[in-house]
């Protein structure tokens, strides 16, 4: 019975909001966001899914920068092609002053959200080339997906180099696009048409260190792109979610994973 629910809550999800999410997690995400925005203000972020916002101070970026290269350098593994840089204090600290540096984002988040947001989450990646060369192999999110939270979750990207297309960057498509693409054009992170970046363009997160992307990732498909040989990216990501707390920093001493899925998951 449980199966056969989800198949129906997966096929509604896509049917009725066009999405890579369920109906049930759909529904109820349009209903929190609903209740916790201005539905008659004009917002391009909500129109589109994405906004570009600004440049974050480039000595926090190289000071992250630092803490990935001495990771890495200690914990060195062949065929390794994803490294995820554990939080600590001095981390939290340095991401923060990066986050509060960036005087474009913080006015757009106050555009959009009138400052109701907390921070759930802060990750530090870098990824290297794999030889990716079907939909069976996927080492670090670089299958087109929406993230399955809730509506009121978003991201805020900031790249820690200057990125260029053969440097892997993130590829997604705005929530027009992603309608257009479900369900005709996929299915699922590993059953969709191979040439999806071509046929319907695909945005990529290019520029130069410290530049910003706010995105709804529960809404745009999206995937990480794939460097080239002897090429790298790393990244920042933060999770936040609009919330009536307006404090973002509210629990800054509890940032996890794990906080994450306890504000953007529905338990049935």
């Amino acid at each position: 019975m449980k199966k056969i629910f989800n198949l129906i809550d997966a096929g509604l999800g896509r049917l009725i909001f066009r999405n890579d999410n369920n109906f049930i997690i759909n529904l109820y995400g349009s209903f929190k966001r609903f209740l916790l925005n201005d539905v008659n203000k004009k917002n391009n972020f909500f129109h589109s899914g994405y906004i570009f916002s600004g440049k974050g101070n480039l000595n926090y970026c190289e000071e992250l920068k630092l803490y990935i290269n001495k990771f890495i350098t200690k914990n060195f593994k062949k065929n390794t092609y994803n490294y995820t840089i554990p939080n600590n204090k001095k981390i939290i600290e340095i991401s923060k002053k990066l986050f509060e540096s960036n005087k474009t984002l913080k006015s757009h988040l106050k555009d959009i959200f009138n400052n109701k947001f907390i921070i759930s989450d802060i990750s530090i990646y870098r990824n290297f080339h794999f030889e990716a060369q079907n939909l069976s192999n996927e080492q670090y999110s670089n299958f087109y997906h929406c993230d399955h939270y809730l509506k009121t979750m978003f991201k805020v990207f900031i790249i820690l180099d200057d990125v260029n297309e053969k440097n892997g960057p993130l590829f997604f498509f705005d929530k027009r696009t992603t309608k257009k693409i479900i369900p005709k054009y996929y299915k699922n992170r590993t059953n969709y048409v191979s040439d999806l970046d071509r046929k319907f363009q695909a945005s990529k997160f290019t520029g130069k260190i410290g530049d910003t992307l706010i995105c709804s990732t529960t809404e745009c498909l999206h995937k990480a792109g794939i460097p080239e040989k002897n090429k790298m990216r790393d990244i920042i990501v933060y999770n936040l979610f609009n919330f009536k707390q307006t404090d973002p920093w509210h629990y800054e001493n509890d940032l996890s994973h794990t906080l994450s899925k306890k504000f953007g998951k529905i338990k049935i």
